[in-house]
């Protein structure tokens, strides 16, 4: 079941969830980041799967909403991981 249009909306612009205290080492961080950056390319990779988990919800891979929420998420991700390096 895709999410319906006011999740997307809360998805994108609420603001996301803040990485603890712990995870303040920067090696750890960057580690945190890419295990999550990992895990959505191979789903976005997988072509038997029609869906994408973002955030604990379903995001369908063909849908112009879901590739917003997905681009969104990898945008996301990019500035938290240069972000590292600053």
């Amino acid at each position: 079941m895709a999410i319906d249009s006011k999740e997307i909306y809360q998805l994108i612009l609420n603001p996301r969830q803040k990485y603890t205290k712990k995870s303040a080492d920067a090696k750890r961080f960057a580690r945190i980041v890419m295990e999550e950056l990992e895990g959505i390319m191979s789903q976005l990779a997988d072509p038997d799967t029609e869906y994408v988990i973002i955030d604990g919800q379903k995001v369908k891979k063909s849908d112009p909403i879901g590739q917003l929420v997905i681009n969104d998420k990898l945008s996301e991700l990019e500035n938290l991981n240069t972000q590292n390096f600053n």
